[in-house]
């Protein structure tokens, strides 16, 4: 990656929106996962943040990311007026899988497509995702046409993967390569299998191209990982001064690796003391690890 210009300015480097960080009736709230994916963009180096989440957890987004702008993740029409400001929209880390979060998706979502903007699918997404793929839902045609031509990265883990081809987990993991291009096939866009030596297809020129991550380590089988992941994919995707191939999938989950091993094996420069093992590796150390990565990618 090459040194930001000197002449630039915050809006030089892409808006991203978080949708997630829900609150559904009768459960637990989910805030954690949109603030740890906005956590992570930021670290990326976007230029602006705006999270749509439930608005009880507001204060505690800004709490420690005063940088990020907020809105009600129920406000459709604020949060629609936004999609058609950002440069990228990365839904579903924490979204919720009731019917209320089900019509939001597929409303934010279109609204994406409409305005043409690179579009990131974790987590809840992906589960109404496989909803919508079973019920023949018009949303799965548009997504998979809109690939051909724009940037769409859906990022499940075998257990998302089963429920999106209706397969059992078990089967996903006896082939995951034949899984992941089943994905492609159905849905479109550009894919990561996570997981230990996890796989990322990507369309280019129109020929698929698959790689097998080889860094990151068992530290990371922890709750929120793959928010994070969400973050540095959406943050990459933003900022349009940088080379296609530092805003592909698969340099986003080698700079997560890259920032999960920085955690487990390298000692801090500032103290001089290692940070943590992998028994003790949590989500919300990944943003700090990722910012060091990014720096030592600079040339």
């Amino acid at each position: 990656m090459k040194p930001r210009r000197q002449n630039s300015y915050k809006g030089s480097y892409g808006h991203v929106l978080i949708i997630g960080g829900n609150r559904v009736d009768g459960s637990q709230g989910m805030g954690g996962a949109a603030i740890l994916s906005a956590a992570s963009t930021m670290a990326t180096g976007a230029g602006k943040i705006t999270v749509a989440c439930h608005e009880a957890f507001h204060g505690s987004l800004l709490t420690p990311l005063p940088d990020a702008m907020t809105i009600n993740l129920h406000d459709a029409s604020g949060v629609k007026d936004l999609i058609k400001q950002a440069s990228v929209v990365a839904i579903g880390m924490g979204l919720g899988r009731d019917e209320k979060a089900k019509v939001l998706f597929i409303d934010y979502v279109q609204a994406a497509i409409e305005n043409e903007k690179s579009i990131v699918i974790d987590a809840d997404g992906l589960y109404h995702l496989a909803s919508l793929h079973m019920g023949n839902h018009e949303l799965i045609t548009k997504l998979r046409e809109y690939s051909a031509n724009h940037r769409v990265c859906l990022t499940p883990h075998s257990g998302e993967a089963a429920r999106l081809l209706d397969q059992k987990i078990s089967k996903i993991e006896s082939n995951r390569l034949q899984a992941i291009k089943q994905c492609a096939a159905t849905y479109g866009g550009n894919w990561i299998l996570k997981g230990a030596g996890s796989l990322v297809l990507e369309q280019e020129e129109g020929q698929e191209q698959i790689y097998v991550c080889d860094v990151g380590n068992a530290g990371m089988a922890t709750a929120g990982m793959g928010d994070v992941l969400s973050g540095v994919t959406a943050g990459l995707l933003a900022q349009q001064d940088l080379s296609a191939e530092a805003r592909s999938l698969h340099q986003a989950v080698l700079i997560h690796g890259f920032a999960g091993d920085v955690l487990v094996n390298q000692a801090n420069s500032d103290t001089n003391t290692l940070l943590v093992g992998q028994r003790g590796l949590q989500a919300q150390d990944m943003p700090a690890a990722i910012r060091h990565v990014m720096q030592l990618m600079i040339v």
